[in-house]
């Protein structure tokens, strides 16, 4: 079994190692240029688009979209993450998740833009992502079908199953630990909740998230504001010490400039979930006049992630003095350990550190981070669900006749003929039986082997998604082009499938 694990985990190396990181790097900014940056161009059409929250009996809000989007992309690794960073990459690290944050925001608009192209309505709800623009590849020839069935399966397991355990492991260990609540009674309880939510649907989960995602950033906005606020004096400073050590300026951390790049680009894909198409998906299901605006909130849901949260993670840890950077050369002694640093693993009990040294949050530090940790994490498991059912309904309408049974009986009453049909909805409630099972079974067994599963079909996710999108990338630049036209003319931009050669044989866009 370990020479299994061992080999999961060379595998995964192999998969995401440092040419992977070029590639996610490569794209972000390719897109961005080809694109004429338009995450900071179009900047102010974002925030307007942001701000339409009108309902539809078709799909969910665009408000709503931005916020599930937001609300699965600030998680653990905007607070844990960022402590594991800086361990590893010095302080300089949190300077390339800023860059790659910014080119990151190109490649999600991209990828958005390509979920809107190729989006279905499928009864009262839009279904979309990268499975479904994948099969239009090459004039929609058997190589791109088969390779979009591919990433719908992987899609099914990787998200669905490990990344999902992964979280709720995470759950589970904030509240024990900043609680001491029973183990399995909290996990019970953190399914049922999920269960209540993500039964209600995508409508459900969009409306729950629109509200919860809000609440969520602001609670962290203003602890960690009160904290930074109450280490004023250390600002500046901190922010020195960031950019000198992300070029090789700091005397203490100048030698992990190395380490500073991969860590950033590591934590960055971790903290935006961009490469593999989340965001592809959370757009195309909602209702809106024209691609490039779900883009456009995909793209600000990554720079709120990076450019807000990461970093007041980070001035949390540094303005304190409550983190510690390991000697790259054994991994266990320090090169700096902070004034009130602790000594354990990089994670969330370094931004709990930091929050006890204020005074005033001495003692309840634990219990604070440990109720957002959950709260981060929950929001996550839930945008992992709809990610993994997204992709199985995809798989279905690939396998399974949408019909009902129907025999054709000949003249001596054999039945000669039989179309048969799983139902979608027994299907879709099968996917989330298994899913809240598996939240439940992965808090009782090691995350690290999970880890390893979900980093590699990840990893496969970014490959496909990417190398379809550099294909796809002369339309996608068309649509956005268009768009940019239309705003410099004065004209409401309005967008019709059969422009760019794709039939809406679904009325997606009527």
């Amino acid at each position: 079994m370990n020479d299994f694990l061992n080999n999961v985990a060379i595998i995964k190396e192999f998969l995401s190692n440092g040419v992977f990181l070029a590639v996610v790097m490569f794209c972000g900014i390719y897109f961005s240029i080809r694109m004429i940056f338009p995450q900071f161009r179009l900047i102010k059409q974002s925030f307007k688009a942001m701000v339409d929250t009108s309902d539809s009996k078709d799909g969910i809000s665009p408000f709503q979209a931005f916020a599930t989007a937001l609300g699965s992309r600030v998680g653990v690794g905007n607070i844990a993450g960022i402590a594991s960073a800086i361990s590893i990459g010095g302080p300089g690290a949190i300077f390339w998740i800023w860059v790659f944050g910014f080119f990151a925001s190109g490649l999600a608009i991209a990828e958005s833009i390509a979920g809107q192209i190729y989006k279905i309505k499928d009864k009262d709800e839009y279904l979309g992502g990268p499975a479904f623009y994948i099969e239009h590849l090459f004039g929609g020839a058997k190589f791109s079908k088969v390779l979009a069935f591919i990433y719908a399966v992987i899609g099914v397991v990787g998200i669905g199953l490990f990344l999902a355990g992964v979280q709720s492991n995470t759950v589970v260990d904030s509240i024990v630990g900043g609680f001491n609540t029973d183990k399995i009674i909290t996990i019970i309880v953190t399914a049922l909740c999920v269960a209540v939510i993500i039964w209600g649907g995508i409508k459900r989960i969009g409306k729950f998230e629109g509200v919860f995602t809000p609440i969520k950033c602001f609670a962290y906005l203003f602890l960690a504001i009160f904290t930074i606020g109450y280490f004023h004096e250390n600002i500046i400073p901190a922010f020195v010490t960031i950019f000198n050590s992300a070029f090789s300026l700091n005397a203490i951390f100048g030698g992990l400039a190395y380490q500073a790049i991969m860590m950033g680009i590591r934590r960055g894909i971790f903290s935006t979930d961009v490469g593999y198409g989340a965001g592809a998906a959370f757009s195309a299901v909602a209702r809106t006049d024209h691609p490039v605006k779900q883009g456009l909130l995909q793209s600000l849901s990554i720079l709120i992630s990076t450019l807000i949260i990461c970093t007041l993670s980070a001035l949390i840890l540094m303005t304190s003095d409550a983190f510690a950077v390991f000697n790259p050369g054994d991994g266990t002694s320090y090169i700096y350990f902070g004034q009130n640093a602790v000594s354990s693993a990089a994670g969330a009990t370094w931004i709990q550190a930091g929050l006890n040294s204020v005074p005033i949050l001495n003692g309840w530090a634990p219990k604070l981070i440990a109720c957002l940790i959950a709260i981060f994490a929950a929001g996550t498991i839930i945008g992992y669900y709809y990610l993994a059912e997204n992709n199985l309904r995809y798989i279905m309408r690939k396998i399974m006749p949408r019909a009902e049974k129907k025999f054709k009986v000949d003249s001596q009453g054999l039945k000669t003929k039989t179309k048969w049909i799983v139902n979608d909805k027994i299907v879709v409630n099968a996917l989330k039986i298994i899913f809240l099972a598996g939240m439940i079974f992965s808090t009782f067994i090691s995350p690290d082997a999970v880890w390893d599963f979900a980093d590699i079909g990840l990893a496969v996710l970014c490959w496909i998604n990417l190398f379809c999108l550099i294909i796809m990338s002369p339309k996608i630049i068309k649509v956005i082009n268009d768009y940019s036209r239309d705003l410099r003319k004065g004209i409401t931009p309005k967008f019709d499938p059969a422009d760019y050669g794709f039939e809406d044989t679904t009325g997606a866009w009527k």
